[in-house]
This record gives C-alpha cells, sequence and structure tokens, in this order.
C-alpha cells in the first residue's frame, strides 16, 4: 500500500475544498489488505504535519471500532459483513504499544481508543504478549515509557470493568 499517497489523502481532507473526493478516495481503498497499517504508519510518522497524522489517528481509530471484530452473517443471502484481515490485525497488535508509546498525547488518546476495541476482542487469547509489552513500558526507566505503559495498562483494564 502507498503510504505517500494515503497521507496525501489525508492531508486532502483537511482542506474544505478537496474534502470530499479524499474521503471518497479513502471509501474505495479502506478495504484493501494493509490498508489500516498503512494508516498507522502515517499516524506515527514524525516527518507529517501533525494535523494529517491527527485525522488519520481518528480514521484509525474509526476503523478499528468498527471493523476489528468479524461479524456474522444475518441472512444467507446477505453480503459478507468486512472485517480488517488478519495479517492486519497481527502487524497492528505488534505495533500499537510502541505506537502509543511515542506518539503526542492528543494521537495517544486515539490510538488508545483503538487499542481498547482491539483488547476487547483479541486479549488474552490473541494477544497473549501484550501483558509482557506493557510490563516493558512499566519497568523502563524513560518516564515517557512509564507513562505510556501506564496509560496503556489502564486502557487494558478499562475493558474489563
Amino acid at each position: 500500500m502507498d503510504v505517500e499517497r494515503i497521507c496525501s489523502l489525508f492531508q486532502s481532507s483537511l482542506d474544505p475544498e478537496l474534502q470530499k473526493d479524499a474521503e471518497a478516495a479513502l471509501d474505495t481503498i479502506f478495504k484493501i489488505i494493509d490498508f489500516a497499517p498503512s494508516i498507522l504508519k502515517v499516524v506515527t510518522n514524525d516527518q507529517v504535519q501533525h494535523a494529517t497524522r491527527q485525522a488519520a489517528a481518528i480514521y484509525f481509530k474509526n476503523m478499528i471500532t468498527n471493523y476489528w471484530e468479524e461479524k456474522e452473517v444475518k441472512n444467507v443471502d446477505d453480503q459478507l459483513p468486512f472485517a480488517i484481515h488478519e495479517n492486519d490485525k497481527i502487524f497492528i497488535r505488534s505495533v500499537i504499544v510502541e505506537a502509543i508509546a511515542r506518539s503526542p498525547k492528543l494521537l495517544r488518546n486515539q490510538l488508545s481508543t483503538a487499542f481498547q476495541s482491539i483488547c476487547k476482542q483479541d486479549f488474552p487469547t490473541k494477544w497473549s504478549e501484550l501483558a509482557d509489552q506493557i510490563l516493558a513500558k512499566i519497568n523502563s526507566k524513560s518516564m515517557e515509557e512509564f507513562s505510556a505503559g501506564l496509560v496503556i495498562l489502564y486502557q487494558l483494564c478499562k475493558c474489563y470493568s
């Protein structure tokens, strides 16, 4: 997936004159394998403008919230509902903790909400290494990593409260 093109679409979505076309383009490609990981790459890229990263983070959060869980077909004649591909899920689970730890607060809030949606579906059965990832952050000597570890642990706890 072309990360630069996706970045450009999110940047265009901030321009009122280009917004509709950018959103239409995003709607046509969001089901393609590697799209969700590509959005996360935009969010975590420090070279991208903050507003663009924020737009991508919101889109990512909404995509995870709506399409992480595989939904059942209600009627035999219905089309199979879209869900994020398992390969994309594996990649996202492997990097989201670090993405949260390295992101500015506004982006961290969006990623934390996405993280919580993932935890509700995948922890602990599909994401057994999460506890070790959180402990590594909490045991870090870096205050930034320690703080991120606590945010991540808090989001995990909210799944079970």
